[in-house]
């Protein structure tokens, strides 16, 4: 397995990535600055594209993409996670471009807070110390 330095305090493996999806991991870890974009652990981080389907890697971008720690990626709770940050970045890309524009960039669906305002409600409790960072 290569292992490539992002920066000083940062390292990623980079097994079985071609050109295109390497240069945005590596975009996405400098972003979060190592740290998984859910509850901040340092360490080993996973790539997980927020709008999957088969569309998904004509899609990969650096805003369709999050930097995870295993646990949140594939762990007990990743359901939640994979859920509060569909609707997270369906709210970024929004915002920045316009829903039908974000709709095209999500593959056709995007994820909104009513769909599940607990969930929403109870990431933004979790995450609010983490803003704070």
């Amino acid at each position: 397995m290569a292992r490539k330095q992002v920066n000083r305090n940062m390292t990623c493996c980079l097994k079985n990535f071609g050109g295109r999806e390497m240069e945005i991991r590596t975009q996405r870890i400098e972003l979060c600055k190592g740290k998984c974009e859910y509850c901040g652990a340092g360490g080993r981080l996973e790539m997980h594209h927020v709008f999957g389907g088969r569309m998904r890697k004509k899609l990969e971008s650096l805003e369709t993409v999050v930097m995870l720690c295993p646990d949140c990626h594939r762990g007990k709770n990743s359901f939640n996670v994979i859920k509060r940050l569909r609707i997270k970045v369906s709210a970024e890309l929004i915002e920045k471009y316009g829903e039908d524009e974000a709709r095209r960039r999500a593959g056709g669906k995007l994820y909104f807070e009513e769909e599940s305002p607990k969930i929403c409600e109870d990431m933004h409790e979790e995450n609010e110390d983490f803003d704070d960072e």
